[in-house]
């Protein structure tokens, strides 16, 4: 299981009570006695233990079986009894425990399968999920990013946000310096190239979504820049160089939190 870059396990009440939540994968669970909730980008799948089937499932036992065929990505949930959920939350409290304590290493843990190839294109694999948000890349890649580090390490992005966020604090989400960033590539709305983000144009404040909301689109240069704010409106920001922590924040109406 892989932790997010802030991985939290929490508990409140009894059992009679009791709500956990584990953050992993972009997915939260909560479960009260026999009972467990997946909530996976906008939907929520409830399972309650009887003998019915539900989601394609024969029965509960079947159920249980089959759950563990079923990654991260699955909107299908186990459903399982007390004491396999608290051995669950007992493995995620044991490994976020044990990892590096240094500043940034969870990111780590987003690493891509493949780095960029050779004539600097991102390969997204079905498997890579953003390196702050946990959200599945390949889903997003009208808007997917991505960083490489002169160590060889690559990191894929949702979306610019996320890639900027972490190009600002470099140190805490990439467990590195900006010296160390060797590349950084963004994707043109229009064409759904990838270019070199250093000399990318962005554009903040359009009616156009980042996966994680409002943020900054990236177009590849001013001609398509001015074609997307007549469309969209918006202010265009030259370069990666003149995106400072204060226009991220304007642009996405967020804190950058260290």
């Amino acid at each position: 299981m892989e932790l997010l870059s802030a991985p939290a396990v929490q508990r409140a009440g009894g059992w009679n009570g009791t709500v956990f939540s584990l953050a992993c994968h972009g997915s939260r669970y909560h479960g009260a006695g026999r009972t467990i909730q997946r909530h996976t980008i906008g939907q929520t799948i409830r399972h309650v233990q009887d003998d019915r089937a539900e989601n394609g499932f024969s029965a509960t036992r079947s159920h249980e079986r089959d759950y563990g065929k079923h990654d991260g990505d699955c909107a299908a949930c186990g459903v399982i009894d007390r004491r396999r959920f608290v051995l669950c939350c007992a493995s995620a409290l044991f490994a976020c425990g044990c990892g590096d304590d240094r500043p940034g290493t969870s990111a780590r843990l987003g690493q891509a399968r493949k780095g960029l190839d050779a004539t600097g294109r991102m390969q997204v694999s079905p498997e890579d999920r953003c390196g702050l948000c946990g959200m599945v890349v390949e889903r997003y890649q009208k808007f997917a990013a991505a960083i490489a580090l002169d160590s060889g390490d690559t990191f894929y992005f949702c979306g610019t946000q996320c890639m900027l966020r972490a190009w600002l604090k470099p140190e805490i989400f990439l467990g590195s310096g900006r010296e160390h960033i060797a590349r950084v590539v963004v994707t043109d709305y229009f064409s759904g190239r990838h270019i070199d983000g250093a000399t990318a144009i962005y554009v903040r404040g359009s009616d156009v979504l980042d996966p994680m909301g409002p943020g900054l689109i990236a177009l590849a240069g001013e001609q398509e820049a001015q074609a997307f704010i007549g469309r969209h409106g918006g202010e265009a920001v030259v370069g990666l160089d003149a995106i400072s922590e204060s226009v991220w924040q304007q642009a996405t109406g967020k804190q950058l939190q260290d």
